[in-house]
């Protein structure tokens, strides 16, 4: 069972490592860049 659980997990991640990863790392880094600080304090502060 653990073996299963594994290799579903595996193939998962490697599926998302694709280009969807790719597009999701390039958007996080640009709203990074936009606002790296307000954004973690938004909802802190609410």
């Amino acid at each position: 069972m653990s073996l299963s659980r594994q290799g579903e997990r595996v193939s998962t991640a490697h599926r998302n490592h694709g280009r969807k990863a790719r597009e999701h790392r390039r958007e996080q880094r640009r709203r990074k860049t936009h606002h790296p600080s307000p954004s973690p304090v938004i909802p802190e502060t609410n």
